[in-house]
């Protein structure tokens, strides 16, 4: 029974909640504003570093890298890179 009335008290106070956050009493938004810029910014940063990767694996002679070690690892490092970026990204969503 109080399992019940439980519930039925959340329902009544969600439409209040969806009120005060559409008249601008929700401090969530403006919160989350600024966690999109962090989020956009480190997806940007992250970018530039999968690029640096990159054009350090493509540097690298195949004689100086005789089976390819080096290249393979900053390849991955860049893939994995790209795929963070990628995550931040959908977190600023």
């Amino acid at each position: 029974m109080r399992f019940k009335k439980s519930i039925f008290r959340v329902l009544t106070l969600l439409p209040l909640m969806g009120i005060l956050s559409l008249t601008g009493y929700g401090g969530v938004l403006a919160a989350t504003s600024d966690a999109n810029d962090v989020y956009k910014n480190k997806a940007q940063e992250m970018k530039a570093e999968a690029i640096q990767f990159e054009m350090a694996a493509s540097k690298i002679k195949p004689y100086e890298d005789t089976k390819g070690f080096r290249r393979a690892a900053l390849r991955m490092a860049a893939q994995e890179k790209q795929y963070d970026a990628k995550q931040m990204e959908t977190a600023a969503r």
